[in-house]
Protein backbone atom coordinates (compact mmCIF):
# COMPACT_ATOMS: atom_id res chain seq x y z
CA UNK A 1 0.00 0.00 0.00
CA UNK A 2 1.32 3.50 -0.76
CA UNK A 3 2.21 5.65 2.23
CA UNK A 4 -0.85 7.93 1.78
CA UNK A 5 -4.06 7.40 -0.21
CA UNK A 6 -7.25 9.39 -0.71
CA UNK A 7 -10.28 7.51 -2.06
CA UNK A 8 -14.00 7.94 -2.62
CA UNK A 9 -16.60 5.79 -0.84
CA UNK A 10 -16.60 3.29 -3.74
CA UNK A 11 -12.81 2.87 -3.43
CA UNK A 12 -11.78 4.99 -6.41
CA UNK A 13 -8.37 6.48 -5.70
CA UNK A 14 -8.17 10.27 -5.94
CA UNK A 15 -4.88 11.47 -7.51
CA UNK A 16 -2.97 13.52 -4.96
CA UNK A 17 0.52 14.82 -4.26
CA UNK A 18 2.06 14.05 -0.88
CA UNK A 19 4.52 16.32 0.87
CA UNK A 20 6.18 16.08 4.28
CA UNK A 21 7.58 18.86 6.44
CA UNK A 22 10.19 17.48 8.84
CA UNK A 23 10.17 20.75 10.81
CA UNK A 24 6.51 20.55 11.71
CA UNK A 25 6.29 16.74 11.27
CA UNK A 26 3.24 17.31 9.04
CA UNK A 27 2.32 15.19 6.03
CA UNK A 28 0.01 16.86 3.49
CA UNK A 29 -2.02 14.96 0.93
CA UNK A 30 -3.05 17.54 -1.68
CA UNK A 31 -5.56 16.34 -4.31
CA UNK A 32 -4.51 17.34 -7.84
CA UNK A 33 -8.14 18.20 -8.73
CA UNK A 34 -10.96 19.86 -6.83
CA UNK A 35 -12.88 17.40 -4.65
CA UNK A 36 -16.55 16.88 -5.45
CA UNK A 37 -18.99 18.67 -3.15
CA UNK A 38 -20.98 16.73 -0.55
CA UNK A 39 -18.85 13.62 -1.07
CA UNK A 40 -17.40 11.18 1.45
CA UNK A 41 -13.66 10.52 1.16
CA UNK A 42 -11.35 8.18 3.04
CA UNK A 43 -7.74 9.12 3.76
CA UNK A 44 -5.28 6.36 4.62
CA UNK A 45 -1.79 6.65 6.04
CA UNK A 46 -0.09 3.33 5.37
CA UNK A 47 2.50 1.28 7.21
CA UNK A 48 5.29 2.42 4.84
CA UNK A 49 5.69 5.45 7.12
CA UNK A 50 8.57 4.88 9.57
CA UNK A 51 10.41 6.83 12.21
CA UNK A 52 14.21 7.33 12.15
CA UNK A 53 14.70 4.07 14.01
CA UNK A 54 12.73 2.21 11.33
CA UNK A 55 9.62 1.57 13.43
CA UNK A 56 6.44 1.73 11.35
CA UNK A 57 3.56 4.01 12.18
CA UNK A 58 0.35 2.11 12.84
CA UNK A 59 -1.83 2.41 9.72
CA UNK A 60 -4.43 5.13 10.13
CA UNK A 61 -7.66 5.60 8.19
CA UNK A 62 -10.26 8.34 8.57
CA UNK A 63 -13.28 9.55 6.65
CA UNK A 64 -14.50 13.08 5.97
CA UNK A 65 -17.15 14.73 3.82
CA UNK A 66 -16.27 17.63 1.53
CA UNK A 67 -18.08 20.93 1.94
CA UNK A 68 -21.56 21.50 0.65
CA UNK A 69 -22.52 22.84 -2.73
CA UNK A 70 -23.44 26.51 -2.76
CA UNK A 71 -27.08 27.16 -1.99
CA UNK A 72 -29.29 30.08 -2.96
CA UNK A 73 -32.16 31.94 -1.37
CA UNK A 74 -34.52 33.20 -4.04
CA UNK A 75 -36.91 36.14 -3.98
CA UNK A 76 -39.75 36.11 -4.64
CA UNK A 77 -39.98 32.68 -3.06
CA UNK A 78 -41.27 29.58 -4.83
CA UNK A 79 -45.02 29.65 -5.59
CA UNK A 80 -45.41 33.23 -4.33
CA UNK A 81 -48.37 35.06 -5.87
CA UNK A 82 -49.44 38.70 -6.03
CA UNK A 83 -45.94 40.00 -6.78
CA UNK A 84 -45.70 43.56 -8.07
CA UNK A 85 -44.75 43.76 -11.73
CA UNK A 86 -41.76 45.93 -10.75
CA UNK A 87 -40.34 43.34 -8.33
CA UNK A 88 -36.72 42.35 -8.91
CA UNK A 89 -36.04 38.62 -9.01
CA UNK A 90 -32.94 37.72 -7.00
CA UNK A 91 -30.88 34.71 -5.98
CA UNK A 92 -28.53 35.25 -3.03
CA UNK A 93 -25.82 32.59 -2.76
CA UNK A 94 -24.26 31.06 0.35
CA UNK A 95 -20.76 31.72 -1.01
CA UNK A 96 -19.10 33.48 -3.96
CA UNK A 97 -19.99 31.83 -7.29
CA UNK A 98 -18.96 32.12 -10.94
CA UNK A 99 -20.94 31.71 -14.13
CA UNK A 100 -24.01 33.82 -13.39
CA UNK A 101 -24.99 35.23 -16.78
CA UNK A 102 -28.10 36.03 -18.78
CA UNK A 103 -28.02 32.45 -20.08
CA UNK A 104 -27.60 30.74 -16.69
CA UNK A 105 -30.19 32.89 -14.86
CA UNK A 106 -33.38 33.31 -16.85
CA UNK A 107 -36.96 34.37 -16.21
CA UNK A 108 -39.86 32.60 -17.91
CA UNK A 109 -43.57 33.35 -17.79
CA UNK A 110 -45.96 31.02 -15.94
CA UNK A 111 -46.82 29.23 -19.18
CA UNK A 112 -43.10 28.34 -19.68
CA UNK A 113 -43.14 29.85 -23.18
CA UNK A 114 -39.64 31.26 -22.96
CA UNK A 115 -37.85 34.32 -21.65
CA UNK A 116 -40.06 37.14 -20.43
Amino acid sequence: MPDAVLATADGTTVPAAVTYSAGSRTATLNPTATLAADTAYTATLGSAVKDRAGKTVAPLTWTFVSGPRPTAVVKPGPNTTGILVTTKVTATFSEPVNGVTSTSFTLKDDMRRGPA
